[in-house]
Formats: C-alpha cells, structure tokens, sequence
C-alpha cells in the first residue's frame, strides 16, 4: 500500500534530517508513524544503528515495535534487510541495525549508544526533565512528536526555549 502524506507529514518530512526536533503536534496526524517510517529508513539502508524508542507505558513501547513491523511488511521485498530478533520489545536486522522500546524512567537510555530516538508524547511523561537528559546522553538524533499538555513543565519551558532559538533543539508546530 503506497503511504501517502498527509499536509503535516509533508511538513515534517524535510526536517527528520534534523538532529534535535520538538515538533508539537495535533493528534490523529500520523505523526509518530512518520516518524517510526524515518528510522526504519535508516535502520535498513544503514547497517549497525541502534534507534530508541521511548513512550510512556509498556504497551505504548510494544506498539511501537507492532507498527515497525506493519510498516516493514509495506516494503518492497529487495528492500527488507533479513530480521535476526523479532521480539514483542525489539527487533535486530542482519546489517546490524536495531530497534529498541523503552518506557519512561528516569534512567532509560543510559548504557546505550543509540543512533537516534523518537521521543513520543513527551509532554506527558512524568519526570520529563530528567528523562530526556538520560536520552540525551544515550544518543545526538532525537525527535520529540507530542502534542500539548498546557503551560508550566519542563517539555513547556523547552519547547519556549526553542521557539526562541536558545539551545539545541528546533521547532514544528502541526495544528489540527
């Protein structure tokens, strides 16, 4: 089945080159999907890249890999790099690339040297500062998708930061 962009993946597809994203989003726009299809792309053309996939519960993490997988079978066949793990939490490729899902703590990511991560619903994570610098330390590329949870925590002032241009991260505001 072609994926075919809708208006706000149009709009976000040219910045997932970016190394650090905050893109406040809508919900319902396909936005993590898009996301998610973004680090299949460099899962699978290049080899030994680990990806982190943080989201607030269990399920949502399992998620996470369920729909790595749908969008892989989407794949024409001379594309799909053979898959070596193929766990409800993780997946490895034969190239030496992976896929890890992880849910909210504060240490996550630590020990790892990830490639790159998505970040999904941050703005309702619980302990969001300290969470974001255990990813941050894991790994440069980073993709924050959320949408908005009100005025005064830590993804906020960040997202206020940004919007500013002071520190590292870039901004895409995706309305309904």
């Amino acid at each position: 089945v072609p994926f075919k962009l809708w208006p706000a993946q149009a709009e976000l597809l040219p910045r997932l080159q970016e190394k650090r994203l905050f893109a406040l989003k809508a919900r319902q726009l396909g936005i993590t999907w898009l996301d998610l299809a973004h680090w299949l792309y460099e899962a699978t053309f290049w080899g030994n890249r680990l990806i982190l996939v943080a989201r607030q519960t269990q399920d949502d993490a399992l998620d996470a890999i369920h729909r790595l997988k749908v969008l892989r079978a989407s794949l024409p066949q001379e594309w799909k790099v053979p898959l070596i793990v193929d766990q409800k939490q993780s997946l490895s490729f034969a190239n030496g690339s992976r896929f890890k899902a992880l849910t909210t703590t504060k240490r996550m990511g630590r020990s790892h040297a990830a490639y790159g991560a998505l970040i999904d619903e941050y703005c309702f994570w619980d302990a969001q500062e300290e969470e974001l610098l255990a990813l941050e330390a894991a790994c440069e590329r980073l993709h924050i998708v959320s949408s908005g949870n009100g005025a005064g925590d830590y993804a906020h002032k960040l997202w206020r930061q940004a919007e500013r241009g002071l520190g590292v991260w870039s901004t895409l505001f995706l309305p309904w």
